[in-house]
């Protein structure tokens, strides 16, 4: 790590000042009140002592007893408590718990939309959510290239029909309601990209300059060998193996970053060790004064948000399938059903077949595949707009030969990160969050420090 002296007197006076955004913070400013247990009283009254979650639980979202952050779905039935409106309850989502604003394409949530602007209660939404997935049925082709501006615009045309007729509308699309963005996704796809494009382009001038000094070159470019474009890493571990010369150390420093330049490695670990680098030898996702590693499982969990979607709407599908046969008294399951269990979640070792068993199972597989159903966030994006925010500089300032300048690299970044929040319907840079201050305090003016940098400091001091 560098000297990070400078990163770590602003990180410890930004931890001392402790006054960061939460939830807690908002609803105080939204309720026009200086101290939570006002507004835990004005809450309370608000949403006529309707219990959303325990009370112990919605005093935490006031930092009264602890603090914890509300779940996305108690805003949806906080707001209709209160009879707020669409606007808010983007804000709500936005800012209060940092969050996506309104998924179009969840079918849950564009109907709690539509509730809105309607003035339903939030029970005749749920009603309508039940009905409309009573009417979804096996087979159906989950869209997942779907724009979500169109579907937008659709809704702003459909939103005015009355509930039949708009029910069959999203019917008519069911498949377009996947339940992710897309938009978020390719963004998270696209920055993990550029990183890995990165790490290989400087691994590859890293391998080139130790190449040179131990011949390789000279050796490469012989008349005697005929060598194919293409097998450029077979070509160099070959003359590594027969490189009596070579020191042990530095034949194997090569041999790793041949490895790493011309051989497929795990992508994601590449991607999040440059990012958000390893403590200790231990990748972990503990989160530390608002700010958290990236895993390989969520990572993982959130590229494949696709397949997991999709296979949540289908087991959902099974789910009340199933019923259905068992209000009705029948006992046999259907095979499409053991087959797609099966598929999800492993072969059956029982001989049992019946609806109450595989009713059972698919629960189960539903309970834990939920858990992995894990959307693009915020704090998944920032890392990585910080890390190819600060490489664009670089490289500008490189071609045109000038020095560092902390707030000129702070502008792009700022402008390159409320683009891509913006974009995905997320909320702009702002340094009352914990972690957008912890990013923005990587251009200090002696040096621009990594977000792994920040983190190393931020443990360090725990």
């Amino acid at each position: 790590m560098n000297n990070v002296n400078s990163l770590k007197r602003e990180l410890l006076a930004m931890q001392e000042k402790n006054s960061f955004w939460r939830f807690d913070s908002f609803m105080m400013e939204q309720l026009g009140v200086e101290d939570r247990r006002s507004a835990w009283r004005i809450f309370r009254e608000k949403t006529n002592h309707r219990e959303i979650a325990t009370i112990p639980t919605m005093e935490r979202w006031f930092g009264i007893g602890g603090y914890t952050t509300p779940k996305r779905s108690h805003i949806f039935e906080m707001v209709f408590a209160m009879n707020l409106g669409v606007e808010k309850l983007n804000e709500y989502l936005m800012e209060g718990i940092c969050e996506p604003g309104v998924r179009i394409n969840d079918y849950q949530e564009v109907i709690f939309l539509y509730g809105l602007g309607k003035s339903l209660s939030y029970q005749e939404c749920l009603d309508l959510i039940e009905q409309f997935e009573e009417k979804l049925e096996w087979g159906i082709e989950v869209c997942h290239s779907t724009n979500t501006l169109e579907l937008q615009q659709q809704f702003e045309v459909k939103k005015e029909l009355p509930w039949e007729v708009f029910l069959e509308w999203m019917g008519n699309n069911a498949g377009a309601f996947r339940g992710y963005s897309k938009t978020s996704l390719k963004y998270l796809m696209k920055f993990k990209q550029l990183v890995l494009d990165e790490v290989e382009r400087i691994t590859k001038e890293e391998l080139e300059e130790l190449l040179v000094e131990v011949g390789y070159d000279k050796w490469r470019r012989s008349p005697k060998r005929m060598l194919k474009k293409g097998h450029e890493g077979k070509y160099i571990r070959e003359f590594m193996y027969n490189a009596k010369h070579v020191e042990a150390e530095q034949k194997q420093e090569i041999l790793t970053l041949v490895q790493y330049a011309y051989y497929a490695q795990e992508s994601n670990v590449r991607a999040i060790t440059e990012v958000f680098s390893v403590v200790n030898g231990k990748k972990n996702g503990k989160r530390r004064h608002g700010l958290v590693r990236m895993t390989e499982k969520r990572m993982s969990d959130l590229l494949n948000v696709a397949k997991l979607k999709e296979r949540d709407i289908l087991s959902g599908i099974a789910e009340r399938t199933l019923c259905r046969l068992e209000r009705a008294s029948q006992h046999e399951c259907p095979d499409w059903i053991c087959q797609m269990v099966e598929d999800y979640a492993g072969k059956w070792k029982g001989d049992g077949r019946s609806v109450q068993e595989m009713l059972q199972r698919v629960r189960e597989f539903r309970k834990e595949h939920q858990r992995r159903c894990a959307l693009v966030q915020r704090e998944d994006l920032l890392p990585f707009v910080l890390y190819e925010s600060q490489r664009r500089y670089w490289k500008s300032v490189d071609n045109a030969e000038e020095a560092y300048e902390a707030e000129q690299a702070k502008a792009d970044f700022m402008v390159l990160a409320n683009q891509t929040m913006a974009a995905c319907n997320m909320a702009c840079l702002s340094e009352k969050y914990a972690l957008d201050s912890a990013l923005l305090a990587c251009f200090q003016q002696d040096e621009m420090y990594s977000y792994a940098d920040v983190l190393e400091v931020v443990e360090s001091m725990s």
